[in-house]
């Protein structure tokens, strides 16, 4: 244990070094931290309170606790998948410290701890409203908050130790290990088809959840429909239940299992490293590549001049395919958030059966296209193409100076790449939208254009964050990734400007009775003109960003 320990202690100290360099940072991040907070109470707290008040008239109010820690599992689950594979296997840290007199086990486990921490970052944003506010609705006794402190330390064990294990397996019986290149693109597909897989699953598994079965549940004793809203995390139902009768003996016992039941697959987790991990791991750090001989006029085709901006935009998209790290926190993350957010939020909760009835109605259209705006700028909103463009350089980056390329062909070639990341998830989920709700032709090309249009808008912003706050100094790719709060940031702005544009939409819709064409085009004409500003700018002060990197 000394020494799971002391390597804990040695990766929290490279990974995280920089936050505590000065006050300064620390109440920076602290800041940051608080602010997400602040959004997820004015989001998920009011859902919350909602839900807590139309459950108190059938006495079921319990079940929200179930629910929320049931949708915490699932998204520590779905989000655990990039992050477990790229600790465990493509940090370069990996080859450092096979050599030293640490067991497998050791070392998995000081990595996992590593994970379980930024977990509970980001788990807080959604489950410390739900805690929150139903103990104070409920009046809650102090046992209550007690027991939601140990459970929230808890409950992120077991998504994440089903995700590792899962890893694990799958790394040491195919041979994905033995080639990098392969085992990234694999692992980046597995991704985006389970997560997609698994949201279908549920929703088929749910086909049967009529408002006639629902209202049986809520009539009923409790216990149906607090176990239907945890039955994908059963451990959860233990943790609920420890929080509903926290004022009993029995709440402890449910509680005192429920860390049972936690260290037990925390052990399988552990021997399962120590059986599985190093043969899986050996051989990750090769690569492949392929001889090609040339022909005389292939040769002259490839070093043919041609145009600088079209070589940057190749080079950045090299980087982000051929980096294990960057393809998986950047595309595959970047594409796999929002099908989370599309299949929680616009499909469970009825907003896809509105959006056909609404494009059933010509009074309606104008609103659907700006509501449909709005969720597809906010799904793409925490993408992080944009705010590491700079950073993901490295030492690389000072290279830059010396090429003979203008300051503003480097800038925009890499908000080119961002913006050509997101629009092509933003096809993806065109696809899908026509497929699910059958929208007419011309109603997708508004809204694709709109969304390309205000895409542009994004990628200027986080392009301008990066270059701001860029961080070239990292000495492995997923240490760009952790305690940088410019993401963080980026992703509270864009919320602030889909809130903007929302009040927009509901002021043409409501106020003026806008239809579809005068909808497009005053969404168009506003973040064209801001487009064009903030091009401006950035094109004038190209050379002054690039400065700013040091």
């Amino acid at each position: 244990m000394r020494k799971i320990w002391l390597l804990t202690k040695v990766l929290l100290k490279t990974n995280y070094s920089e936050l505590f360099q000065s006050k300064g940072k620390i109440a920076l991040y602290l800041f940051s931290w608080l602010m997400l907070l602040f959004v997820g109470f004015s989001f998920f707290g009011m859902i919350a309170y909602g839900m807590y008040e139309v459950l108190a008239q059938s006495g079921q109010q319990g079940v929200l606790l179930g629910m929320g820690l049931a949708v915490a599992s699932i998204w520590v689950f779905l989000m655990s998948i990039t992050s477990i594979l790229t600790v465990f296997y493509y940090e370069d840290d990996v080859e450092n410290l096979l050599p030293l007199p640490f067991q497998p086990s050791q070392i998995v486990t000081a990595k996992f701890i590593t994970v379980l921490l930024t977990q509970y970052v980001f788990s807080s944003f959604f489950l410390f409203p739900i805690i929150i506010v139903y103990g104070i609705r409920s009046g809650a006794f102090i046992t209550y908050y007690l027991y939601s402190f140990g459970i929230y330390l808890l409950f992120p064990i077991i998504p994440l130790v089903i995700v590792s294990l899962l890893m694990m397996i799958l790394m040491r019986f195919t041979n994905l290990g033995k080639n990098k290149d392969r085992s990234r693109l694999f692992m980046g597909f597995f991704s985006i088809v389970f997560i997609v897989g698994l949201n279908l699953f549920m929703q088929w598994n749910n086909r049967g959840g009529s408002a006639e079965r629902m209202a049986a549940m809520l009539t009923g004793d409790g216990s149906s429909l607090l176990v239907s809203a945890t039955k994908y995390f059963p451990s959860t139902y233990l943790a609920a239940l420890a929080l509903l009768q926290n004022e009993h003996v029995q709440g402890l016992l449910y509680l005192l299992l429920f860390v049972l039941i936690s260290f037990v697959f925390f052990g399988v987790f552990y021997f399962t490293a120590q059986k599985y991990y190093l043969k899986g791991v050996i051989g990750l750090s090769s690569g492949s590549s392929k001889r090609k001989a040339l022909s005389s006029g292939g040769y002259e085709k490839t070093t043919k001049q041609g145009s600088k901006w079209a070589a940057y935009v190749k080079k950045e998209l090299r980087i982000l395919v051929r980096t294990p790290a960057f393809f998986l926190n950047c595309i595959i993350q970047g594409f796999t958030t929002p099908v989370i957010f599309f299949f929680a939020f616009f499909l469970q909760n009825g907003s896809m059966g509105w959006l056909k009835g609404a494009l059933k109605s010509p009074d309606q259209l104008g609103l659907a296209l700006g509501v449909g705006f709005c969720a597809g700028m906010f799904l793409l909103s925490s993408n992080m193409t944009a705010t590491t463009s700079f950073s993901r350089d490295g030492g690389n980056w000072f290279a830059n100076r010396y090429l003979p390329i203008p300051a503003s062909t480097i800038v925009f070639a890499k908000v080119f790449t961002s913006w050509l990341v997101n629009a092509s998830i933003l096809l993806a989920f065109g696809i899908a939208i026509v497929a699910l709700a059958n929208t007419p032709v011309l109603f997708t090309i508004l809204w694709l254009i709109l969304c390309l249009n205000g895409l542009w808008l994004t990628s200027l912003i986080g392009v301008r964050w990066d270059a701001h706050t860029a961080d070239v100094h990292w000495e492995n790719e997923q240490k760009m990734f952790k305690g940088r709060y410019t993401p963080l940031w980026n992703f509270l702005l864009n919320i602030i400007i889909a809130g903007a544009t929302v009040g927009v939409v509901l002021l043409l819709h409501f106020f003026l009775h806008a239809g579809i064409w005068f909808t497009f085009v005053v969404l168009f004409l506003l973040y064209g003109i801001a487009n064009v500003i903030v091009h401006r700018a950035m094109q004038m002060g190209a050379e002054r960003l690039l400065r700013k990197i040091q």
